[in-house]
């Protein structure tokens, strides 16, 4: 791609998602200005932003990020919540309990979408070890002392959008389907362990 506002990463087809991220992050640091303000986010969350009732709040939000108010994360909001299949909310709510002991509120430890400042994220690069989506709650926890929470509703479901279905007809092949409960499982398995090591004695 020669769009030079594309900065593309190659990763290897056996690598694991905490290593894309990893990767993309250094990309980020070593790309951008140290002043700069970062938004660390899934790519089709933010499609499905753009093209969904919510366009205009997640503009806007996005937009009132400024300096002194991060790190922020954008999490969902009990209204996003529920466009999610049954299994996806209750097995990432075991997290999210969990990391409630830690933080003393909801933060959405397996989060889509984290504004940091590109000094802050080059300071906390070395001390990210997680080859998976432990990753993300390693992020969250290096920040906790910090760290700005915002309940957003574009933060809805977006497969629907993405794989272009019904998203009654998708919720429930997927609430139906036990090979993605058990992927969901699968998932938090490192996002619970990290947690468990993070609880002080």
């Amino acid at each position: 791609m020669n769009d030079e506002f594309f900065n593309l990463n190659f990763n290897k087809p056996d690598s694991l998602a905490g290593e894309h991220y990893r990767a993309a992050y250094q990309n980020a640091v070593v790309s951008c200005n140290s002043n700069q303000i970062l938004h660390l986010c899934d790519i089709d969350k933010v499609a499905y932003a753009l093209q969904s009732e919510y366009k205009e709040t997640f503009i806007g939000d996005v937009k009132a990020v400024s300096d002194d108010k991060i790190p922020q994360l954008f999490q969902r909001s009990q209204t996003a919540w529920q466009t999610y299949p049954r299994h996806y909310r209750e097995i990432e709510h075991l997290a999210i309990k969990l990391g409630g002991y830690i933080f003393g509120k909801y933060v959405d430890v397996a989060w889509s979408h984290l504004v940091i400042g590109v000094s802050q994220l080059q300071s906390i690069l070395p001390q990210l070890k997680n080859c998976d989506f432990g990753v993300l709650v390693e992020i969250v926890l290096l920040l906790k002392d910090t760290l700005r929470t915002q309940e957003v509703d574009w933060l809805s479901w977006e497969d629907p959008f993405i794989y272009g279905r019904d998203p009654v007809e998708l919720m429930k092949e997927r609430d139906n389907s036990i090979e993605e409960t058990h992927n969901r499982l699968r998932g938090l398995q490192p996002i619970m362990k990290i947690l468990l090591e993070a609880i002080e004695p």
